[in-house]
């Protein structure tokens, strides 16, 4: 099958249509005196489409969120015992404080190993980081299940 593709050419300037003689006008020469016609104006359609999240989206977010705020006090727990930062310092005692309620549990678990220039490294707080992860992955899929579009129950037969 053969296509036919539309070919551009130049047309012809054509008059505007003449409107209808304005009142009070006297036409010039014999010729209806009007107004240029103006085009009507372009029509744009605006397709709206509404996108609906996963049931339990936003309980994964939190789920997320939570996970991030608990590992970020943990990972600088460990950097700062690390470096032997200052525990007098507000904000190390302020992250020490809030991360230690979190690693309390995982500290009997494994002994710290001593780092050179007085810095501790906390394998504890790693195991925490670690647990913490395995948790956040378990609830995310558990809140996927729960939350899940079940399909229609098929009757029963007769």
């Amino acid at each position: 099958m053969e296509r036919e593709e539309p070919v551009a050419t130049q047309a012809e300037p054509t008059a505007l249509p003449a409107a209808a003689p304005v009142p009070g006008e006297a036409a010039v020469a014999g010729a209806p005196v009007g107004r240029p016609v103006a085009p009507p104006p372009v029509m744009r359609s605006v397709r709206r489409t509404t996108v609906l999240a996963e049931p339990g989206y936003r309980a994964v977010q939190l789920v997320w969120l939570l996970l991030t705020v608990a590992e970020a006090f943990v990972a600088l727990r460990v950097i700062f015992r690390a470096v032997s930062a200052n525990p007098a310092a507000g904000f190390v005692r302020f992250v020490d404080t809030v991360a230690g309620v979190l690693v309390a549990p995982f500290h009997p678990i494994v002994a710290d190993a001593r780092l050179g220039g007085g810095g501790v490294l906390e394998i504890g707080s790693l195991v925490a980081m670690a647990v913490f992860l395995a948790a956040a992955l378990v609830l995310v899929r558990l809140i996927r299940i729960l939350t899940a579009p079940r399909p229609p129950a098929e009757p029963a037969p007769v």
